[in-house]
């Protein structure tokens, strides 16, 4: 699976007519749910917003681990560095992506193999002092097209043509990343909220 850092996401169908025509829509990280009692050994935490090289990331930090996501059309890049004095253990059985209606479903990350994404994923270890590029992907956007071969589809749902009927119809759409992380050996569950925004058929 390509890692490509773009926040700015371009999704191109093709229409009935023959011709290609293309959804675009921008993707951040809007907040960040933390469990209570991390709050209060660790602090409170804030969402901030980085400019590298001309592009927008999200980066959420508190006293234990930071982390920047880089959003894509197909998947959800990140990197996490655990700057804490324990292992951090991503639970990767537990995690869950929300998606815009509010469903729920399995992931997966990078390593795992397509037709394996439905198996148990064994946990990543971060030991402290370091980092972990990664990936998820929603299982239930991957499948296999024959003739073709494993394809994965957006994680936004748009219908084009109610867009183009109604503009407004996919304003306030989220979709959502819980991550449980294991730290000390007790989980604690991340709920990552990302806002969908300037939806556009083009």
């Amino acid at each position: 699976m390509k890692k490509i850092l773009l926040l700015s996401i371009v999704f191109f169908c093709l229409s009935s007519c023959g011709s290609f025509k293309y959804t675009t829509y921008d993707v951040s990280l809007a907040k960040v749910e933390t469990p209570q009692n991390v709050k209060e050994k660790y602090g409170t935490t804030d969402v901030v917003v980085l400019n590298e090289s001309g592009k927008t990331n999200y980066k959420y930090e508190n006293d234990l681990f930071n982390i920047i996501w880089y959003p894509t059309r197909k998947q959800l890049n990140f990197s996490i560095t655990n700057i804490s004095d324990y292992s951090i253990k991503i639970l990767w059985d537990e995690a869950v992506f929300i998606d815009q209606e509010g469903k729920t479903g399995r992931v997966m990350h990078d390593g795992v193999k397509y037709i394996d994404r439905n198996n148990s994923m064994p946990a990543s270890i971060i030991p402290k002092g370091t980092s972990l590029d990664d990936i998820i992907v929603p299982t239930s956007n991957v499948y296999y097209s024959s003739g073709i071969g494993w394809e994965t589809s957006a994680l936004v749902h748009v219908n084009q043509d109610l867009l183009k009927s109604n503009p407004s119809a996919y304003e306030g759409v989220t979709i959502k990343i819980l991550l449980p992380l294991e730290i000390e050996g007790i989980k604690n569950e991340y709920t990552f909220e990302f806002d969908v925004y300037n939806i556009q058929v083009k």
